[in-house]
C-alpha cells in the first residue's frame, strides 16, 4: 500500500511539470506572434509615377522597392505585371504587388515630335541619347471652358527629356487669356533642352458667355396657366432641359405651368457647361370666392349687401347686367330675388341669391317748419306703425313712442334737433332709420297777417276751410306719442304743436282768455266762442274762449299723459324755484315771474324759446327769453308736475291714428 501511494505522488509531480512547460511554450509563442504582427511594410515605385516613352523606343522599367519597419529589403518578393507595348501609342499601367499591397506606374507611349501637338526646333539626331528628345504632357483637358469673368485654374503639366530627364522647372508658360471677353485663347508651354531643341505645346482656353434668364410672363392672378420664359445667351448652347424632363433646342422658350410651385431649368452646353436656374410661380389660384348676401328695398331701390371673401381678393360683383367694385349694390327697381356673381382677382366665379328680406322701408322724410312728414313703403305687407327718437335708438313699444297706423304717410310735430324715424310692417320687420333735422329757427314764427280766432269755434273754422278738428287732434296726439308720453318732451311737443300747427298750417292764432283752462286731449270745443261776460280786467263785455298762461301749461302736461284732475290746475309758483340760467332750464321746464308762466320748448346759444299764452294782445305765441333776462324770473322744473300727479292710463291717451 505504501509503495502504491508513493508511486502515485511521483506521477502527480511529473504531470504538474508537464503543464508548466506547455503554458510557457504558449506564452512565448504568443509573444513572438504578437511581435510579428506589429511589423509594418512599405512598397514604393523607383522613379516617376508617370513616364513618357516615344513609340519604337525601348522601355526599361526601374521597378519598385519594398521593405519592412525593421529595414529588411523585401524588393525581391515584389511581383510585377507589365503590359507596356512601345510599338503602339497608348496609356499603360505597370502594377507592383507585395502581399495585399499594390502600387501602379503609368507609362504613356507617344509619337515622336512632328506626329503630335508638340513642336521642336533646332538640331536633331536619330540618337536621342546624344541630342535629347523632350515631351511636355498637359494635365487635365487640352481644351478648358470657363465662364465670362470666371477664373482659369492651371491643372499643371510634366516635361521629360530623354537625355535631361525631368525639365519641368525650365518650362515657360505664357497666355493671352482675357476672361472679360468671350473667345478662344491659348496657354503656351515652351522648354529648350540641353541639346538646344525647343519644344512647345498649347492648351486652348475658351471663355464662354453662358447665361440663362427666367421670367414669369403674366404676374397677375389667374385661374389658368402661367408662362415661364427662358432666355439663353450661349454661343455653344446645346439644349435646354425643362422642369418636366423634356428637352428643347430653342434659346428662347416659353414653358406653360398650371400649378403654383418652384420650377427648375437646366442648360446644357456643347462643351459640357451646365447651368441651372429656378423660379417660383405663386399667382395661380383656382379657388372660388365664398359669398353670401342680403337685400332690402327702400327709396324705390333694391339695396344689396354682399359678404364675400377670397384668398387672393374679391375683384368685382355683377348683378342685373351691371358691374360693381364695392360690396353694396344698388338696383333702381324692386328685384325680390337677385343673383349676384362674385369674381376674385384670378377670375374664379361664385354666385349667391339675395332675397329681399325687408318688407318695409322709408321712402322719404321731409320737414316743413316743425311738421315732419314721413313717407313709407312696404312689400307684400301693411305698415304697422312708426317709431321716433332723438338718439338713433329704436324706441320700444312700452315707451309709448310707437304710433300704430296703416297709413303710408304720417305727419308729426318735432322739437328742434335731429329726428330719427323707423317704420315697422305687419311681420315685425323694422326699416333702417330715416333722418331729418329741425332747426331752432323753425319755432320763430312771424304772426303778422295771421287771423285771430274770434267769434267762431276752432271746430267750426276748420270745418269751414276743408279741415277738421279730428285731424288737428290726431296730429297733436301723434306728436305727443312720437315724443314719448309721460315726459317733459311730450308736454313741450304738445305746446309747440298747438301753436305752430294753428299758425303754420291753418294760419290762425288762439285767443288769450284770462282764467281759461282746459283738460281736453287736443282742441277744446269751446275755443274761439264768444263769451258775453263783463271782464273787469279788460273793461269789455265779451271776449273769446281760450287759455291763460297757467291754463296753457296745464293743458300741455295733460296731453303729455299726466292725470291732472278736471277743475284743478297746478300752482307752478309753489314748486321749488331755481335762478334763471342756461344750465338750470330744460325743454319742458317753466319760466316763472310774478303772475306769469312760460313753457320752455327750445334752447339756443342766447336764450330759451318759450310757448305761452301771452295776454289779450299777443294771444298764444312762441317767443324768445334771453338768458341775460334773469332779474324777476325763475326756473320751475317740470318734474314738479311729474312727481305730483299720476300718469293717465296709456289706453286713455289718443293714439293719433
Amino acid at each position: 500500500m505504501k509503495n502504491h501511494k508513493k508511486s502515485n505522488g511521483s506521477s502527480n509531480l511529473i504531470a504538474i511539470i508537464s503543464c508548466l512547460l506547455i503554458v510557457g511554450i504558449i506564452v512565448i509563442s504568443c509573444f513572438l506572434g504578437s511581435g510579428k504582427n506589429n511589423i509594418s511594410y512599405t512598397l514604393e515605385i523607383n522613379g516617376d509615377n508617370s513616364v513618357i516613352v516615344y513609340k519604337g523606343n525601348a522601355y526599361n522599367d526601374l521597378g519598385a522597392k519594398a521593405y519592412d519597419s525593421e529595414q529588411n529589403d523585401l524588393s525581391a518578393e515584389v511581383s510585377v505585371i507589365n503590359n507596356v507595348n512601345t510599338n503602339k501609342t497608348g496609356k499603360y499601367e505597370i502594377t507592383y504587388t507585395l502581399g495585399d499591397m499594390s502600387v501602379k506606374r503609368i507609362v504613356r507611349v507617344i509619337d515622336r515630335p512632328g506626329n503630335s501637338n508638340s513642336q521642336q526646333s533646332g538640331e536633331t539626331s536619330e540618337n536621342n541619347q546624344k541630342t535629347g528628345e523632350t515631351v511636355i504632357t498637359l494635365k487635365g483637358e487640352e481644351t478648358v471652358y470657363i465662364d465670362l469673368y470666371g477664373n482659369y485654374k492651371e491643372e499643371g503639366f510634366t516635361a521629360v527629356d530623354s537625355k535631361d530627364g525631368n525639365i519641368k522647372k525650365k518650362v515657360k508658360v505664357t497666355h493671352n487669356v482675357d476672361n472679360s471677353t468671350p473667345g478662344v485663347y491659348e496657354v503656351v508651354y515652351t522648354v529648350k533642352n540641353s541639346s538646344g531643341i525647343t519644344t512647345s505645346v498649347k492648351r486652348q482656353i475658351v471663355v464662354m458667355n453662358v447665361k440663362m434668364t427666367l421670367s414669369v410672363l403674366n404676374t397677375g392672378y389667374t385661374n389658368g396657366t402661367v408662362g415661364i420664359k427662358a432666355d439663353i445667351v450661349d454661343e455653344y448652347f446645346d439644349y435646354l432641359v425643362l422642369p418636366n424632363g423634356q428637352t428643347v433646342v430653342s434659346k428662347s422658350y416659353t414653358y406653360e405651368v398650371s400649378e403654383n410651385g418652384t420650377y427648375k431649368f437646366k442648360l446644357m452646353n456643347k462643351h459640357g457647361a451646365v447651368r441651372e436656374a429656378e423660379i417660383e410661380v405663386k399667382n395661380i389660384d383656382k379657388v372660388a370666392p365664398v359669398a353670401s348676401c342680403s337685400a332690402e328695398y327702400r327709396g324705390g331701390k333694391t339695396i344689396i349687401k354682399v359678404d364675400a371673401s377670397d384668398n387672393v381678393g374679391v375683384k368685382k360683383f355683377v348683378t342685373s347686367g351691371k358691374t360693381y367694385t364695392t360690396n353694396t349694390l344698388t338696383v333702381d327697381s324692386l328685384v325680390t330675388n337677385n343673383t349676384v356673381y362674385v369674381y376674385d382677382a384670378a377670375g374664379n366665379e361664385a354666385s349667391t341669391n339675395c332675397i329681399v328680406n325687408s318688407r318695409v322701408y322709408i321712402e322719404s322724410v321731409k320737414r316743413d317748419g316743425v311738421i315732419v312728414t314721413v313717407k313709407a313703403g312696404n312689400i307684400n305687407s301693411s305698415i304697422a306703425g312708426y317709431y321716433f327718437s332723438y338718439n338713433n335708438v329704436v324706441p320700444s313699444k312700452s315707451t309709448g313712442q310707437f304710433i300704430a297706423t296703416s297709413s303710408e304717410t304720417l305727419d308729426v310735430v318735432r322739437l328742434p334737433g335731429t329726428t330719427y324715424v323707423w317704420v315697422e310692417d305687419g311681420f315685425g320687420n323694422v326699416s333702417e332709420a330715416g333722418t331729418v333735422s329741425v332747426p331752432n329757427d323753425a319755432l320763430l314764427i312771424t304772426y303778422s297777417g295771421y287771423k285771430k280766432l274770434e267769434n267762431m269755434s276752432l271746430e267750426a273754422y276748420l270745418s269751414a276751410n276743408g279741415w277738421s278738428k279730428t285731424e288737428f287732434d290726431k296730429l297733436i296726439a301723434r306728436s305727443v306719442r312720437a315724443a314719448g308720453v309721460y315726459s317733459k318732451n311730450a308736454a313741450a311737443t304738445a305746446g309747440v304743436a298747438m301753436q305752430t300747427v294753428l299758425a303754420q298750417k291753418y294760419k290762425i292764432k288762439m285767443p288769450y282768455w284770462w282764467g281759461g283752462k282746459s283738460w281736453a286731449f287736443g282742441a277744446d270745443k269751446s275755443w274761439g266762442i264768444a263769451k258775453s261776460t263783463y271782464s273787469e280786467e279788460y273793461d269789455v263785455h265779451y271776449y273769446y274762449y281760450g287759455l291763460d298762461c297757467s291754463g296753457f301749461a296745464t293743458w300741455a302736461y295733460v296731453n303729455a299723459g299726466y292725470d291732472i284732475n278736471r277743475g284743478q290746475y297746478p300752482s307752478f309758483w309753489s314748486y321749488s324755484k331755481l335762478p334763471l340760467s342756461k344750465e338750470s332750464g330744460e325743454v319742458g321746464d317753466f319760466i316763472l315771474s310774478s303772475g306769469h308762466v312760460k313753457l320752455i320748448v327750445g334752447k339756443t346759444d342766447t336764450g330759451f324759446i318759450c310757448a305761452e299764452a301771452a295776454g289779450k294782445g299777443p294771444g298764444m305765441c312762441l317767443s324768445n327769453h334771453p338768458y341775460s333776462k334773469s332779474s324777476g324770473f325763475w326756473i320751475a322744473k317740470g318734474e314738479g308736475i311729474a312727481n305730483k300727479y299720476p300718469k293717465e292710463s296709456i289706453n286713455n291717451i289718443p293714439t293719433g291714428i
